[in-house]
């Protein structure tokens, strides 16, 4: 059992990691939101650069962590859409 409390432990570390960064990651998805918005960029998605990351993903777990960023994509573009919202409204 100590084993797997270590192995837990580890993850918890991992976890907190991932939070932290998914954090930053989406607060640079708000200030991109709002660039586009003040470039007149249309269109919020960009299928292209979401291929380009996908394609970078090369490990065992790759089809697992496509899943993943799937569900990044699909968050960041809802935060983007958000902070249009709310720029067309002030």
């Amino acid at each position: 059992m100590n084993n797997l409390n270590k192995l837990r432990t580890k993850i918890n570390e991992l976890d907190s990691q991932i939070i932290e960064l998914l954090c930053k990651r989406f607060e640079l998805a708000k200030i991109i939101g709002e660039m586009k918005f003040v470039n007149g960029v249309t269109g919020i998605r960009d299928i292209k650069r979401e291929q380009e990351i996908l394609e970078t993903i090369t490990c065992q777990y790759a089809a697992n962590i496509h899943e993943v960023y799937q569900k990044l994509f699909e968050i960041s573009v809802r935060i983007q859409e958000e902070e249009v919202a709310v720029i067309k409204g002030r």
